[in-house]
């Protein structure tokens, strides 16, 4: 697995300390300290309204006006 991103940021001053980090499902990281980031599933409820909209197209005649909008 391989996570990239790009974010500009501030540097802060060092600490000495690591973290390690795991990833998963259900949480999107759980950091060693014990910080928990939650798994946002954008695309859960992005592809529930595509399979929705793509229910709702097929009962529609094919060349009709109200398919084409």
């Amino acid at each position: 697995m391989s996570i990239t991103c790009e974010v500009e940021h501030k540097p802060y001053g060092k600490t000495g300390k690591s973290v390690g980090i795991d990833t998963g499902i259900k949480e999107l990281a759980v950091l060693s300290d014990g910080s928990i980031y939650e798994n946002i599933r954008s695309l859960k409820t992005k592809l529930k309204k595509l399979r929705f909209g793509q229910r709702q197209l097929s009962k529609k005649t094919k060349g009709s006006r109200s398919r084409g909008r």
